[in-house]
């Protein structure tokens, strides 16, 4: 051999080997940080969508693509608006919306509670930008995003652009055609989903894999192309909101066309559209398992628009070969199942299986041939031409309620495909009428002859297939007049599931009026002495509905001993106490009792209309003494309580709702369908150890004693930390110290005293207006105005439209898992004071008396404003209406303006054009009132013990503080008071742009409020030279941060403050919180800096920290100036500010579930806690972090707090977080038990899959 080809192939055995064990190209993680719509290649720190499916697409490699798009706070839809095509994604990639703060996955098993926030939306462009994403590459993954309004399609799989059909896609966890809440219809032209001679999966079996396909012009899913085939369409909801009940219908829900074979399309939720499922071509397409109804047109549609009859031996061909519908010929209910039976014309003489799958639904479609609201089960059987009957019994699970429908679908094993839906079979026999409305009982029910006795003894004898109904056509036939029937003696028990409708007597209609009732009732059961009980039900499920009941002791009753556990029904549309007008009392001593187990899966009312029963008059409404040992929840909603049907007459109650016993679970209200309470005695009685479930939502006016009453003793006082017991706990009622009206409703400022400092998701405050207080002091709610989520202490701006002139009575309901307490003491709306009106910009020395006099011709100035306002006595308020418009009015003192000696209110959105901020993301106020002191050292200053509120304003270009307190002319000020900022911007002109000021905020010897938790109280802190909020002294302890914006415009455009927050020497100051109350910095060197003695019991928990260049975020410094990290000791024995608290060290963290993460850890506390105290462990995520050079401890990202027992001997600590990104580090830090912050921990690795951050790849 050859010397040259024996070292050839020497090198190749030696080569080959080394090539072939190579590592494949490493996969990319690229992180969309900007939500504009920039061009390029390069995914660098600033990167858009456009740029990272770019870079992707230069890899071979299967990349992700993130997102990590700043907002404040992290929630809503980020708007991505491309102005033309985005690349087409060319190689495998994963797009993961879910990597956004504020996003979560769907864990409802009906519904999605998805969050996203990444929304795709075509809006920008009209015609240039025709489809969303546009996937052209085997293996890739789109999941978590919104797509909305683009002029084609959503999401396109293998359609052009593409130049050939791809496979393995998952489309998994997006909303197309809705809003990220998925709460908004925002359709595309198109499809939501275009598929063409591609392979996907849409959804899945994973309640997370769920997606939301709604208000298409085309269709929601489309799938077309010859050479298509096997595509999962699973779980999705398609034509509906989030919650699966309203219509935002696509034009078609699925539309196969061409010859697309082999789609499965399994357990999705199918509503609202034009037609469900419309196949134009292909076959073995299988539709199984799936709720189909509410559509315009069918359910399954094979072929030209309508039903396809059945044809001889099935030989026809077309879509899913036209495959013939069964024909139900017998349907009956059994013990827990479904018995159906029926025929299937075939042709084949060799048994083949046919899967038939059953399904229920509440009413037949028009067509004859019905839908399927709710899957029953399936059975297989082996049909031929001579074998074409089958039958069977399917397990159903839950009951099927009177007057139920079944449909049934087929499909065969021999890759045919599903068949349009049967026509419908009633599966309950022909109602029971009654004709009569005498008593008489001859033990027959017939057309000659059937009183209400005689229908309810065939009905509860009735042994046959099916359920019965009672309906009614007692003459007259026609009109409105009242029919009464007066039973001589006790009714039958209600002993089976069946349902008395009021409303089938000719001439009643359901009621549809939003708040009152229009109901037309005509059947009236009246009470006597020989027949103390209306209707007495012993069984679980009856429907009874449009009836007036009048006259009885207890016109419904559930408490026989020896009725069965489960006795309940539903009750709704009734008149109680009412004649059949509505309009006339005929009271009832109860009109509802149950007790022990009975009324489990209770409804009373409903959210609809219809729903609504109306109770007049007698002692008590509902009666409820329900039994601990029974969980299920009954449920009374929408319905009046001591009016007519109009609600205005005066038809009282003594006690509307009376709850005993040991345990109620009764939901009373709800937003959707508040209760309505008038003239009663008492509204809602609580007594024994009673416990609601809650019944805020609902409306109450005009009662004798109290609205709600826990323990029927009249008001009960509050009790310090609120320790007693009793019914629904006794919950302590909340105390109103201020209710205000403002541009945007009312401003409500109060506290509730409840044990163990409840967090905003633990309490709710209810707030209602009233045109009167009830004589208690204790207030009632003739109408709901809000309600929030919040902790003791609240300030609330409740958004109303409610005429607060006409209802000026402020009153509250807390509510916990205890239940709701009695209403709060009344407290009367009022207007800010009538104040001081500024109506020019121009600043003068000059004194001319342009304020205290009305329209004369001198101007007011801010200046003389501020002199005038100090002359007078008590709180004064100054306002500006100065002429100009809507356009910004600059006011540039020609000297220091006077110091502020007495309580004030400054409000620059007094003035015309102004807007509080209404954005969760970021800062959208409008402010027209700009303070400008060029050259000099403050722009206000203070010097009084009254609070000092300042809003609505914008501080630019000061030499000094912006707003100094402790400060006058004769600089010796040593008065402490308040400080409240709320809505303003420091350096930021009121047009946006940005002018540097040198400190926003000096509260020297006062407690400052800055922020707050509306979205109205925040305010932007930029561009300071020094600290940007500096507080100094002991006087400023208990200061607040909270919900302000550091280091950004209003656009999230930087302009970093030098330091954003100073605590020198102050102590107790809270800065940020769970939820809204956080804070978000960005970009300094220190945001949070702690120094001198006493600077101890700092909260600073619950923000974001971003980019700053110091070593840690929050500095606890030894000296007057930044000192780093600060080591921790052992036994934390050292001193400094916040007690120099150690840090925690993060040691290890694992996955432990999808999203989830376990972090283990110890804090090293000083020996002395021998019992374990709670210490508060907060979590952050971070993009990046340098431990090794001690610099990048901040927190990006607050991922939220848990309360951990520590002591001496048990220092280490072990959390679970759910949620978290796969990608970046984890720091933590925490707080002790008396309210110090330490600095951030050591930054860990976030415990995921390793990812390459990548600038691009050439």
């Amino acid at each position: 051999m050859p010397k040259a080809l024996t070292q050839f192939l020497q090198f190749l055995i030696l080569v080959v080997p080394m090539i072939l064990a190579a590592p494949a190209v490493p996969a990319a993680t690229f992180v969309v940080t900007s939500s504009a719509d920039t061009a390029g290649s390069s995914c660098a720190a600033v990167c858009t969508l456009r740029q990272a499916i770019t870079a992707a697409n230069a890899t071979a490699a299967a990349d992700t693509i993130n997102f990590d798009i700043f907002t404040i706070p992290p929630r809503g839809d980020i708007l991505i608006q491309p102005l033309s095509n985005l690349p087409p994604i060319t190689q495998p990639l994963t797009i993961n919306g879910y990597s956004q703060a504020g996003t979560r996955v769907n864990d409802s098993e009906l519904a999605t509670n998805a969050t996203l926030r990444i929304r795709i939306d075509g809006a920008a462009s009209s015609t240039t930008a025709t489809h969303g994403l546009a996937v052209c590459a085997s293996g890739s993954n789109v999941r978590g995003v919104a797509v909305t309004r683009f002029i084609q399609h959503g999401v396109i799989v293998g359609d052009s652009p593409c130049t050939a059909g791809v496979s393995n896609v998952l489309v998994q966890g997006n909303f197309l055609g809705t809003n990220g809440g998925g709460s908004s219809a925002a359709g595309n032209t198109g499809s939501g989903i275009r598929v063409n001679n591609s392979a996907a999966t849409i959804g899945g079996a994973a309640l997370a894999d769920r997606n939301l396909l709604a208000a298409n012009g085309l269709s929601g899913i489309e799938l077309r192309g010859s050479n298509s085939s096997n595509v999962s369409i699973q779980n999705n909801l398609i034509g509906t909101d989030r919650s699966g009940s309203q219509d935002f219908g696509n034009a078609t829900g699925i539309r196969i066309t061409d010859s697309y074979n082999n789609a499965f399309i399994q357990q999705n939720l199918i509503r609202f559209n034009g037609t469900g499922i419309h196949l134009l071509g292909g076959v073995n397409n299988n539709i199984s398992q799936n709720r189909i109804y509410d559509n315009d047109g069918l359910g399954i549609d094979l072929g030209a628009l309508g039903v396809t009859p059945n044809d001889p031996n099935d030989i026809d061909n077309g879509p899913n070969q036209l495959q013939n519908f069964p024909v139900i010929t017998s349907a009956g209910r059994g013990p827990g199942v479904l018995n159906v039976a029926g025929t299937l014309d075939v042709g084949h003489t060799n048994p083949i299986d046919y899967i038939i799958e059953a399904f229920a639904s509440t009413t037949c479609d028009p067509s004859g041939n019905g839908e399927g609201e709710r899957y029953l089960g399936s059975m297989t059987r082996g049909l031929r031409e001579i074998t074409q009957t089958f039958s069977g019994a399917i397990t159903t699970n839950d009951p099927l309620p009177p007057q139920t429908v079944i449909t049934l679908t087929v499909r065969s094993a021999n890759a045919v495909g599903t068949s349009e839906f049967s026509q419908c079979f009633a599966l309950d026999p022909p109602p029971l009428l009654v004709n009569s409305a005498d008593d008489v009982d001859d033990g027959t029910c017939n057309a000659v002859h059937c009183s209400l006795r005689e229908a309810m003894n065939v009905a509860n004898s009735f042994v046959g297939a099916g359920q019965q109904a009672i309906e009614f056509a007692i003459p007259p036939l026609t009109g409105t007049s009242e029919i009464t029937i007066t039973p001589a003696s006790p009714l039958p028990v209600i002993a089976q599931n069946y349902l008395i409708d009021g409303y089938s007597q000719p001439g009643a209609v359901p009621n549809t009026d939003p708040s009152a009732s229009n109901a037309v009732v005509r059947i009236r059961l009246a009470g006597s002495l020989a027949s103390p009980i209306g209707l007495e039900i012993c069984i679980p499920s009856p429907v009874i509905r449009g009836l007036s009941l009048t006259g009885f002791e207890e016109a419904i009753s559930m408490h026989r001993p020896a009725c069965p556990l489960t006795s309940g029904g539903t009750i709704s549309g009734n008149f109680f106490g009412l004649r059949a007008d509505g309009l006339t009392l005929a009271a009832n001593v109860r009109s509802i009792k149950f007790d022990g187990a009975g009324g489990a899966n209770l409804k009373i009312g409903g959210t609809d209309p219809a729903e609504r029963n109306v109770f007049a008059g007698g002692s008590i409404g509902i009666d409820a003494i329900p039994a601990l040992s029974i969980q299920s929840v009954r449920t009374v909603e929408g319905n009046l309580f001591g009016t007519d049907r109009t609600g205005q007459q005066n038809f009282g109650i003594a006690t509307a709702i009376r709850l005993s016993g040991d345990s109620a679970n009764v939901l009373i209200g709800s937003a959707d369908a508040p209760n309505q309470f008038a003239f009663n005695n008492r509204g809602i009685v609580v007594v024994d150890t009673a416990r609601a479930m809650g019944f805020a939502e609902n409306r109450f006016r005009a009662h004798g004693q109290l609205a709600i009453d826990l323990g029927e003793d009249g008001v009960t006082p509050n009790d310090p930390g609120d320790p007693d017991g009793g019914p629904n706990g006794r919950i302590n009622f909340p105390v109103l110290s201020l209710a205000e009206r403002n541009v945007s409703g009312l401003r409500v400022v109060g506290q509730v005293d409840l044990p163990g400092s409840p967090t905003a998701g633990e309490l709710t405050v209810t707030l209602y207006a009233s045109a009167t207080c009830h004589p208690s002091g204790n207030g009632e709610g003739e109408q709901v105005l809000g309600r929030a989520g919040t902790t003791e202490n609240f300030d609330l701006i409740i958004e109303t439209d409610a005429d607060l002139v006409a209802s000026p009575f402020i009153t509250a309901t807390a509510t916990t898992s205890e239940g709701t307490s009695e209403f709060s003491a009344c407290l009367q709306a009022t207007d800010p004071l009538p104040g001081i009106a500024v109506d020019t910009a121009v600043d003068s020395l000059t004194v001319d008396g342009g304020c205290d006099v009305v329209g004369d011709a001198n101007l007011c100035t801010l200046r003389e404003a501020l002199l005038l306002a100090n002359s007078q006595p008590g709180p004064d308020r100054i306002r500006f209406q100065i002429p100009g418009g809507a356009a910004t009015q600059v006011i540039q003192p020609v000297a220091l303006l006077p110091s502020i000696t007495g309580g004030l209110s400054i409000e620059g959105y007094t003035q015309a054009g102004s807007l509080p901020n209404a954005s969760s993301e970021g800062f959208d106020a409008v402010l027209r009132i700009e303070l400008r002191p060029v050259g000099l050292s403050n722009g206000l200053r203070i010097c009084t013990t009254d609070l000092v509120d300042l809003s609505g304003m914008a501080f630019v270009t000061g030499t000094g503080p912006m707003i100094a307190t402790q400060t006058n002319e004769a600089g010796n000020c040593a008065l402490v008071g308040s400080l409240r900022v709320r809505g303003c911007q420091f350096g930021i002109r009121a047009d946006g742009s940005s002018s540097a000021v040198a400190n926003a905020i000096l509260a020297s010897g006062s407690t400052l409020t800055a922020g707050g938790p509306a979205l109205a109280d925040r305010n932007l802190f930029a561009r300071s030279t020094g600290t940007a909020v500096r507080i100094e002294g002991s006087s400023s302890n208990g200061s607040v941060v909270q919900n302000n914006l550091f280091g950004r415009d209003g656009d999230g455009l930087s302009h970093p403050n030098a330091r954003d927050i100073d605590i020198v020497n102050a102590s107790q100051v809270t800065v940020g919180g769970d939820g809204l109350l956080g804070n978000a910095f960005f970009g300094s060197t220190v945001a949070v800096f702690v120094s001198g003695p006493g600077a101890d019991f700092n909260q600073l928990y619950g923000n974001r920290f971003s980019q700053h260049s110091g070593a840690t975020a929050i500095d606890l410094a030894d000296g007057a100036s930044p000192d780093g990290i600060t080591p921790n000791d052992p036994d934390d024995l050292d001193e400094g500010a916040n007690e120099g608290q150690n840090t925690p060290v993060l040691q290890s963290g694992s996955v432990t579930a999808p999203d989830t993460i376990q972090l283990a850890g110890m804090v090293d506390v000083p020996s002395g806690i021998s019992a374990p105290v709670n210490y508060r462990l907060a979590f952050y995520q971070s993009s990046s972090c340098n431990d090794a050079a001690s610099v990048g401890r901040e927190g990006e990202v607050y991922l939220g707090s848990v309360l951990q027992p520590i002591s001496s001997s048990s220092e280490a600590f072990s959390v679970s977080l759910e949620g978290v990104p796969q990608a970046g580090f984890i720091t933590a830090t925490v707080t002790s038990p008396g309210g110090s912050t330490s600095e951030f921990s050591n930054c860990l690795a976030a415990p995921r899959p390793d990812n390459l951050h990548a600038d691009g790849f050439e």
